[in-house]
């Protein structure tokens, strides 16, 4: 199995130490930046609702598979044929 989840953001060590500032009363505190800066509004919900169990490269595959539809669409809606 591919390693996700936390062992892959953090190794545990680092979390269980003495007076850790992300830990407090049993709580984990955890700061997530996402930058969508490169990606067009629209894909942002499709992009949201993908399987997160689904491997990296098969979801980066969907995107841009999605991407091209809506983009072909787009075009076509633009540039009808008479």
């Amino acid at each position: 199995n591919i390693a996700s989840g936390l062992p892959k953001f953090c190794p545990l060590p680092v979390i269980q130490q003495e007076n850790n500032p992300y830990v407090r009363d049993d709580c984990m505190f955890i700061r997530c930046i996402v930058d969508f800066g490169s990606t067009p509004k629209t894909m942002i919900p499709y992009i949201c609702n993908l399987n997160m169990g689904l491997p990296k490269t098969i979801q980066q595959t969907m995107i841009q598979t999605e991407t091209e539809c809506r983009n072909l669409v787009t075009s076509t809606l633009s540039n009808p044929e008479k």
